[in-house]
Parts: C-alpha cells; sequence; structure tokens
C-alpha cells in the first residue's frame, strides 16, 4: 500500500514544461536559458520534465541534432525523446522545422500529448513561454485542473498581452521587468541569467585576434559591425573582425545593405557552432550592438567569463548584462529607427573610439580583468535561489496530491 500511495502521490514537487518549441535550439537564447534553469531545478530536488516540439528559431538552431532524421527513423515517427541529464524531453515531429509553422493538426496532436504527459507526471505547475493560442489553451486546461502556471518573458513584445490566467511571470533582466510594470502594470520577477560557467571557460591560453559578432542580422546590429570594420580598415590595418553566423548570414546582410564583398577583407566568416568556446578562443573583444530590445544579451556573460570584455549597445538588459566588462554605447538613432539604415561614419565615431580603447595593447589587460569580474555578478547558484523563492509558494499547493485533477 505505500508503494501505490507514493506512485499516485510523488514526494517531490514537478515542473512540467509544456510549449510548442524546442528547447535545445541553440539558435534561441530564451531556449538555452529554459534549459538550464529546468537543470538547476533538477538538481535542487524538483522533477522536471518537458514536452516541445521539432520547430526552431533558425535552421541552425537544429545543430544539437545533426543526424535527427536519421534518429527519428529509430523512434516513433510522431515524437522524438530526448534524455538528458535526469530530465526527458518528448518533442513532436513536425513537418517544418521553423517555429510557427504548424500545422492544426500538429497542435491538436501536441495537445493531446500534453494532456497526456499531465497524467503521467503530475506536476504542481507548468512552465512555457505563453504567448501562442496553443499555449493559450494549455493555460486554461491547467486553471480547469488547479495546476499553477509560470510564464517565462524574455523579451520586449508583449505589449499588448497582459498574460491573463498566469500565476508567476519571469524574466532574467531586472529592466525587463522594471518596464513591464511602468507600461503595462505587468508584474514579472526577474531571476538573472542561467548561465553554466563551465560550459563556456576556456581551458587553455589563448592568443586572441579577432573583434567578434554573432548572427549577423539587422536587428542584432550587423550594420554597424559593417560599418566599423570599413572605418578599421583605414585606421587600423592590423585589426581583423569575426562575424559567426546563426540566424543570420553575412551574404544577406551584404545584399540587404547594398556592400560590395570586396571591401571587407579585413572580416572572416565562421559557421553556427554549439561550442561557442571554438569562437571565444580567437576573441579579443566582442561586439553586441543589439538594435532591438534585448532581453538580456547573455552572449555577453558567457564571453566575459573568459576576460573577453565587451562592447555593446544600451538596448534591453545588456547594460546589466555588461556590468562593466566593457562599454555600452546607445546606437545611432537612425538605425534604431530603421534597422536597413547603413551609418555614416560621422555616426559611428563614439563607437569606433570606444573600440580604440578597448583593443589598445596598454589598456587591454585592465579591461580583461573588468570583464572577468563583472561576470561573477551572473552566478547561477544565486539565480536559482531567486526561481526557488518565487516558485516555491506555487509547488507549496501541490495539485498533484488531487487525483480528479488528472482524471482523462
Amino acid at each position: 500500500m505505500a508503494m501505490l500511495i507514493d506512485k499516485l502521490f510523488p514526494i517531490e514537487p514537478c515542473i512540467l514544461w509544456a510549449a510548442p518549441f524546442c528547447l535545445h535550439d541553440s539558435s534561441s537564447g530564451a531556449c538555452i536559458q529554459v534549459r538550464t534553469m529546468l537543470q538547476q531545478l533538477l538538481k535542487r530536488g524538483i522533477r522536471c520534465q518537458a514536452v516541445g516540439a521539432l520547430t526552431f528559431d533558425s535552421p541552425n538552431g537544429t545543430a544539437l541534432f545533426p543526424h535527427l532524421d536519421d534518429e527519428l527513423t529509430t523512434q516513433d515517427q510522431s515524437w522524438f525523446t530526448v534524455e538528458e541529464k535526469g530530465i526527458r524531453y518528448q518533442y513532436l515531429n513536425t513537418k517544418s522545422r521553423m517555429a510557427g509553422d504548424m500545422t492544426r493538426d500538429e497542435e491538436s496532436e501536441f495537445f493531446r500529448g500534453f494532456l497526456n504527459t499531465l497524467i503521467e507526471a503530475r506536476p504542481e505547475a507548468v512552465f512555457l513561454f505563453g504567448g501562442s493560442p496553443l499555449e493559450m489553451a494549455i493555460i486554461n486546461e491547467c486553471k480547469r485542473r488547479g495546476i499553477q502556471v509560470i510564464c517565462a518573458v524574455m523579451n520586449g513584445n508583449y505589449a499588448n498581452y497582459h498574460f491573463p490566467n498566469v500565476d508567476l511571470l519571469l524574466t532574467d533582466a531586472a529592466l525587463t521587468a522594471k518596464n513591464y510594470y511602468a507600461n503595462s502594470r505587468i508584474n514579472i520577477m526577474p531571476t538573472g541569467t542561467f548561465l553554466e560557467p563551465e560550459a563556456y571557460l576556456l581551458t587553455k591560453e589563448i592568443e586572441p585576434t579577432y573583434i567578434t559578432f554573432i548572427n549577423p542580422s539587422s536587428a542584432k546590429g550587423i550594420s554597424l559591425v559593417m560599418r566599423l570594420a570599413l572605418m578599421a580598415k583605414k585606421r587600423h590595418p592590423d585589426w581583423k573582425f569575426l562575424v559567426v553566423e546563426s540566424r543570420g548570414t553575412f551574404a544577406s546582410a551584404l545584399a540587404l545593405y547594398k556592400q560590395n564583398p570586396k571591401d571587407f577583407d579585413n572580416l572572416s566568416v565562421a559557421t553556427h557552432t554549439t561550442d561557442i568556446r571554438l569562437v571565444f578562443e580567437k576573441t579579443k573583444c566582442l561586439l553586441v550592438p543589439s538594435l532591438w530590445y534585448e532581453g538580456f544579451g547573455r552572449v555577453a556573460v558567457e564571453a566575459m567569463i573568459n576576460g573577453i570584455p565587451v562592447l555593446a549597445s544600451t538596448s534591453g538588459g545588456l547594460p546589466e548584462a555588461v556590468n562593466g566588462g566593457g562599454m555600452n554605447l546607445k546606437a545611432p538613432e537612425t538605425c534604431t529607427n530603421d534597422w536597413e539604415y547603413f551609418p555614416s561614419e560621422e555616426e559611428m565615431t563614439e563607437w569606433f573610439k570606444a573600440l580604440e580603447n578597448i583593443m589598445d595593447d596598454a589598456n587591454y589587460p585592465t579591461w580583461q580583468e573588468k570583464a572577468k569580474e563583472a561576470s561573477k555578478a551572473h552566478d547561477i547558484e544565486k539565480a536559482t535561489d531567486r526561481l526557488l523563492a518565487y516558485i516555491t509558494p506555487l509547488l507549496n499547493k501541490r495539485p498533484s496530491f488531487h487525483p480528479q485533477y488528472f482524471i482523462k
């Protein structure tokens, strides 16, 4: 009888991630953040499980599954299961790998899978992003069953959505929480970023040479990087730039801004990688000149762990992420108003002077120390402590102790 009771009423509380996204999307900072949060919660004694879909922000986001099609042939064709660090991830196999392209039949199948997982996992809370119609249906079903709902808000895109029937809203940057309250009177709890240092820390001495920029898209500020590279050709011909492709490609940026590729002989292009340390091994300074609202900018912290200073814009949570481990400057207003505008040398003068300051041989050791010190503010255990303080009252309500909520 005791064993039966333990099976019906698990002692450890459970959180279920349930949203039509793949948490193994290597091109999505939000998905990486959530997956790391689940791993941290598991270490603190909370069971975690995930049900999602094989949809990604970018084709490059599938990099963690290099043989996905082959593996799908050996598993159930409808669902793909990943066991990682004690957490089971069940992903619906979709015709399209792009987020937002699920068909009505696929959404119905996903919802059926979600309902079955509720019965199996018996979660105290369901965790999701929360803005799509399918996620709204998930939220409504959770409230019908008395299950707590937690939403992750990792950007500033929810101006007209007030998260009805959600018990707790979480974000990474304090500024994002502040802005949502000021603009919409929505209470969101900031946790900080979830980043495991050992996954990004270099283990050998390096001789960095490149000024690096990751994800060459207009929203991320590739136009500013291209202008800096052109200016450097005349003033610092020894500088080398590296653009690492992710969602965006450098060829697309050249076409968008009508630039000649021959003018960028001081710039190299690298393909998307799942091991960012291969990039940091070659990086002397990281550029993060985002033009859109940057929820946090975790790549800045990843670089600073290795003593790599960051030159970033003031967008969103970037000043909080950089934290003195480099410099934050306002992007030219012409660029923030029109992402397809290509800035002039005059508009980028302040940025170029800042880059000269960081790259100067006499200054660089000081910037390295500042970067390492700044990264210490983003401690993953402290972030986990904050997260637990927010979610513990929800988990203590223990809806999994009430079988009626899980009847099919």
